[in-house]
């Protein structure tokens, strides 16, 4: 919705650049470094079936169609080649096809503002992961347990209700709210800049999933196999 906004100004005002800059932020900031790494998952593993997987795939269509739109006046080619490829309408070019308005329900500023908050937090747990990483106590990140210590509110409102092992792709996750039930052992730890955040990284002691490659306590009694992985082989046979 915002970049449509964006796209609107600056034909209007002649200012191409803006808009392609915008897009291109996007592109490589929102949703290579977002949303595709966090949804990959679920992509690659979940079953083909599966409720959440699809809404996934649903979400990326969406995207798809209007990136190729948005980038068609300057990539004609390659738009024109991935158009006929993955047409999301009877329009026999893309060059064919109306600029539609966005739907009113993506303008919506608080889940912008809730996101904003999770790659805010994500951005400090990665911090502490990568220094675990540079001192080799570390691999992947799916290794790492991370306990996050904040008394900010805000911040405890806005992630009660996310998976934020998946959003970061860690082995799990928890939060305290002081440093007093903080265990030994921790392999790295890092603090905001305001101090409102602390996070400590251990290294996890459960194996890994052959499939997924996550590391899940119940891997050890499944011949090397979570319980999703394992379910969803079994549906498959």
């Amino acid at each position: 919705y915002e970049l449509e906004t964006i796209r609107k100004k600056s034909l209007k005002g002649y200012s191409f650049h803006i808009f392609y800059k915008a897009l291109f932020e996007f592109c490589s900031v929102d949703l290579s470094s977002f949303y595709f790494d966090i949804s990959k998952d679920v992509l690659y593993c979940n079953d083909i079936k599966d409720n959440f997987r699809i809404n996934k795939v649903k979400i990326l269509f969406q995207i798809l169609e209007k990136i190729v739109t948005w980038y068609a006046p300057v990539l004609c080619h390659t738009m024109e080649e991935v158009w006929q490829k993955f047409k999301t309408e009877k329009t026999e070019s893309i060059h064919l096809k109306l600029f539609k308005e966005p739907d009113r329900i993506w303008h919506k500023i608080n889940l912008l503002e809730k996101w904003e908050t999770i790659k805010k937090v994500r951005k400090v747990i990665n911090t502490a992961i990568e220094i675990a990483r540079s001192d080799k106590k570390l691999g992947s990140s799916l290794e790492s347990d991370v306990v996050l210590i904040t008394k900010d509110k805000n911040i405890l409102e806005v992630i009660k209700d996310i998976e934020m092992q998946n959003i970061c792709i860690i082995s799990s996750f928890i939060v305290l709210h002081d440093n007093e039930n903080i265990e030994d052992g921790y392999i790295s730890s890092f603090t905001n800049k305001d101090k409102s955040v602390k996070v400590f990284v251990y290294k996890t002691k459960y194996e890994k999933c052959l499939r997924c490659w996550q590391y899940k306590e119940e891997v050890k009694l499944n011949e090397g196999l979570c319980n999703r992985c394992k379910k969803v082989l079994d549906a498959n046979k």
